[in-house]
């Protein structure tokens, strides 16, 4: 299967591979989180995108669709390996995954799981037009903030 490849201003979005996802502990990989990312796009044919950097070709992170069996609405989510990664090539990264959503899975609307303490995620969420809705559902077991992007759900 051929998966897409994004490009941006300074950016290249691409499917990730083993070595893009940072150490968690010297010389060892969050292997569920590793699995379960390239599982999500080898099922769906989408996932979260890796963001390459044009000018070092580093990974900066993760951005992009996520629908799960287990969560309740579609998700574009982000994580992004160093917080001093500049917001303004998180938007472009964020923008560019939303975009690739809408246009190609046919998104119209998708929300953003946040934790409460995660401020920066929240601004970043709020600067990209996206609302809270206090009453929508959460994944399972999952205590969290949601932020709504593009059109209202419809019930």
């Amino acid at each position: 299967m051929r998966y897409p490849v994004l490009e941006t201003e300074n950016l290249f979005l691409r499917k990730p591979l083993p070595q893009d996802f940072p150490a968690q502990t010297p010389g060892a990989r969050n292997w569920f989180g590793v699995t379960q990312t390239l599982g999500h796009w080898d099922a769906q044919g989408y996932g979260p995108f890796a963001l390459i950097c044009k000018d070092t070709d580093l990974c900066l992170g993760l951005v992009g669709p996520w629908n799960p069996a287990d969560h309740p609405e579609a998700e574009l989510v982000w994580n992004l390996w160093d917080q001093r990664t500049k917001s303004a090539i998180a938007r472009e990264a964020i923008a560019e995954a939303y975009g690739f959503a809408r246009r190609t899975l046919g998104w119209n609307a998708c929300v953003t799981y946040l934790a409460f303490a995660n401020r920066t995620g929240i601004a970043l969420a709020e600067t990209l037009g996206a609302t809270r809705d206090k009453f929508a559902d959460t994944p399972l077991g999952r205590d969290c903030l949601v932020y709504r992007h593009g059109a209202p759900k419809v019930a």
